[in-house]
């Protein structure tokens, strides 16, 4: 087995140990739900200048609701369960190690909010706001955790925007869509073909990466600081 291939499998493993935890009675599930409303709300003001760009809004949707938080990942996971020694025997070692990386932001965005919907539950916060949510961030505090996070969404975004020109790799999944569905798991085909279309369909695949970690970068710092940040208005940097 490749490095790369290993690398994956252990990235899925890790994967599967969290959505088993999802399903303990003391997993803070109704907090983490609307932890996660209100920070799709957040993603969408945020970039709001990008998600108004029709050639940028299918990236936007990948990156912060695919990638970056949710727990819709359950279904695709499982889709990776059963695809797994497939993917690993046919795909390209560069591609196994991006889909790896996106596996570990995942789960790193996933922990994260788990930290966070607990202190929701401990404090028994029914409604989240701009200060509420800076001062249960900062309790939680995980610096480096939060910065390896926000690295990692820069570095998946720019090993994607490579991989858009490899045309054979876009041949590859393109043939496996119909084999995937029929073996059970289309869910983890429409992730991958969603992930490169969004990617080869960016304008400036270069602006929208780093756009995304200036920002996130910024509001971590101020998050983690005594300077409470609203939604109201994204935040532009371009």
């Amino acid at each position: 087995m490749s490095s790369a291939a290993n690398a994956f499998r252990q990235a899925l493993h890790a994967g599967n140990e969290f959505a088993r935890a999802i399903d303990r009675p003391d997993f803070p599930l109704e907090e983490y739900l609307r932890l996660q409303d209100w920070q799709r709300e957040r993603f969408r003001l945020t970039y709001a200048d990008f998600v108004a760009l029709e050639s940028a809004q299918p990236a936007c949707q990948f990156f912060l609701e695919e990638l970056y938080g949710g727990l819709g990942f359950r279904q695709r996971d499982e889709d990776v369960n059963r695809a797994e020694p497939i993917m690993s025997r046919l795909l390209p070692d560069r591609a196994l190690w991006a889909l790896s990386e996106a596996l570990k932001l995942q789960l790193i965005s996933l922990e994260l909010d788990r930290n966070m919907a607990e202190v929701l539950r401990q404090k028994s916060i029914q409604l989240i706001d701009g200060s509420i949510y800076a001062g249960v961030y900062r309790t939680v505090g995980r610096c480096q955790v939060r910065e390896q996070q926000i690295e990692l969404i820069r570095k998946l975004g720019h090993e994607l925007q490579a991989l858009t020109q490899l045309t054979f790799l876009r041949g590859m999944v393109k043939a496996a869509r119909k084999p995937a569905q029929v073996a059970g798991y289309g869910r983890l085909q429409n992730f991958l073909e969603k992930g490169l279309s969004a990617f080869r369909n960016l304008q400036d695949p270069q602006l929208f990466v780093e756009s995304i970690y200036q920002r996130e970068m910024r509001l971590m710092k101020q998050w983690l600081g005594d300077e409470p940040v609203t939604v109201q208005s994204p935040v532009s940097y371009y």
